[in-house]
């Protein structure tokens, strides 16, 4: 089975490669590629993410107007997701807002979640992103 630092150094080397076409899927598939390459063909072989993250990172930027952060707060409320920090701020009129949040009693998963967001976006006009936060440590400490 490959090491976490072996994961990581693949993982580093594929994102250099991929530049800023890279995302979390192109990500995973490269590297479920390059694993089968390297012999690890068995599931057993091949660390699997855990596809029900707890906690999360939803982020969101768009034009600054009342009532956005609302709108987010109320949707993450209705869902019983704890917000457990928050950051928000205004850009020169850009609006942007940071949510660290746990699902562990939440009324929806994960990819429920994001379509929601994505739902949410469409209506208001704001872009919202959530991921995995043992995503985001992953790519940081990348």
């Amino acid at each position: 089975m490959p090491t976490r630092d072996k994961l990581e150094e693949l993982a580093r080397k594929i994102a250099e490669e991929l530049g800023e076409s890279l995302n979390k899927d192109i990500l995973k598939e490269a590297l479920l590629e390059a694993l089968s390459e390297l012999g690890y063909n068995e599931p057993k072989d091949i660390p699997q993410p855990n596809t029900k993250p707890q906690r999360v990172v939803i982020t969101g930027f768009g034009s600054d107007r009342p009532g956005i952060l609302s709108a987010l707060t109320t949707l993450l409320a209705e869902e019983n997701i704890n917000i457990i920090d928050i950051t928000q701020k205004i850009l020169e009129g850009i609006f942007t807002v940071i949510i660290f949040a746990d699902l562990s009693q939440a009324r929806c998963d994960f990819p429920d979640l994001k379509k929601k967001l994505f739902e949410l976006s469409s209506r208001i006009g704001v872009r919202f992103e959530a991921q995995s936060y043992a995503l985001f440590e992953a790519m940081h400490r990348i």
